[in-house]
């Protein structure tokens, strides 16, 4: 059968990122036998800061990029306004930059696209996507807090 999604625990200072197995999201439309365990990962919020009333959100974590592509739009559900996310992360070695804004900073010129794809120089890489969500990869994981800081700085805030 299927297992029931349990809520989202909350955890001071931290972010909920999901429910995993063997450091898998689990996709609770899976058909199961047996028993299994759940694990829930956070994502520390210690990369948080409010610069001129944008919240901003970014960091260097272990998570695969899928799971950081779902954190960001949960993000973007959860701030839906003055939000801008920078992460970056090399479950393989291959590093990956997530970029996420909220809508109201795409309407005031901020492009998601733009900033990975310079960004993501920093780890010998590049990439693009949307206004308000883009993704690169790269060939330098030591790139990667560099390339998040470079989001943050090329947004100006």
């Amino acid at each position: 059968g299927n297992i029931e999604r349990p809520a989202d625990p909350s955890r001071s200072g931290k972010d909920f990122a999901g429910w995993f197995i063997n450091d898998v999201k689990w996709d609770f439309n899976t058909r199961i036998k047996g028993e299994l365990t759940l694990k829930a990962q956070w994502i520390e919020r210690s990369h948080e800061e409010t610069i001129n009333g944008v919240k901003v959100i970014c960091g260097v974590i272990p998570a695969d990029p899928q799971n950081v592509k779902d954190m960001v739009f949960q993000l973007r559900t959860q701030f839906p306004e003055q939000l801008l996310v920078a992460i970056a992360c090399a479950p393989t070695g291959k590093p990956t930059l997530t970029v996420g804004l909220s809508d109201d900073l795409v309407k005031a010129g901020k492009n998601a696209g733009q900033l990975v794809r310079e960004a993501a120089k920093l780890m010998q890489g590049g990439g693009g996507g949307q206004p308000h969500f883009a993704t690169a990869g790269g060939k330098n994981p030591d790139g990667m807090k560099a390339a998040v800081d470079k989001v943050v700085e090329l947004a100006n805030l």
